[in-house]
């Protein structure tokens, strides 16, 4: 089988000023791409300033979970990069965001009343595992049951999950963001940075998704 090249950067090693993009309705993971689009004037206004400060991004918990659920994690985010940005003749802007890392943060100043900044410094994946025979194979555990639990979205992302030769830290991250997946969920992959630990939880939800998309089938049938 042809690999295909990793599509995701290196790790950034990050440590700066990141803008925060506090009113987002998703918990954005490392590696996950998607395209935004928003009309919010304040939303708009930091998407600028983050594409004037290179792009980066803070997308922090906080943004997407109710006080008492992020409280344990309020100083974790994801890194994130705007780009590609474009605004419509109605005045709607358009942009990819792109995931990058975990990070840890502080707010240090205020810039004006819709741009915040932030420290961040990004949380490198810890490598608990013994052996990098054990790594491989749960990769193949990994791409075996993402195929199981749902082959049309195997058809739709297998090029990037199944051929493209991603360390499993980055492939764990990738099958977490196409999965349907609940907020709490993602939290649970946003905050695991053990490569083994994440991979185990990955394993978990997709023999959960599988089972849900199984008894939906049948109900068909």
């Amino acid at each position: 089988m042809r690999l295909i090249q990793n599509p995701f950067p290196s790790k950034t090693g990050y440590h700066g000023a990141a803008i925060v993009l506090s009113r987002f309705s998703r918990l954005l993971l490392p590696h996950e791409v998607m395209t935004f689009q928003t009309t919010d004037a304040a939303v708009i206004d930091v998407l600028h300033g983050a594409e004037a400060n290179a792009g980066m991004l803070l997308i922090p918990v906080s943004a997407v979970m109710a006080k008492a659920a992020f409280e344990k994690h309020a100083a974790l985010g994801c890194l994130a990069r705007a780009t590609s940005l474009r605004t419509n003749r109605s005045g709607e802007l358009q942009c990819v965001l792109k995931g990058l890392e975990r990070a840890a943060y502080t707010l240090i100043a205020t810039a004006n009343s819709t741009q915040r900044f932030a420290e961040v410094t990004s949380i490198s994946d810890e490598d608990d595992i013994d052996c990098s025979t054990a790594a491989c194979e749960l990769k193949s555990q990994l791409q075996t049951a993402f195929v199981a639990r749902d082959p049309l979205m195997a058809g739709c992302h297998g090029g990037i999950v199944i051929e493209a030769d991603l360390p499993l830290g980055q492939l764990c991250d990738v099958i977490a963001a196409v999965l349907p997946l609940t907020t709490a969920q993602r939290l649970q992959v946003l905050k695991e940075y053990r490569i083994g630990a994440r991979a185990a939880l990955l394993l978990e939800l997709l023999g959960e998704a599988e089972s849900a998309f199984n008894a939906t089938v049948a109900e068909f049938n």
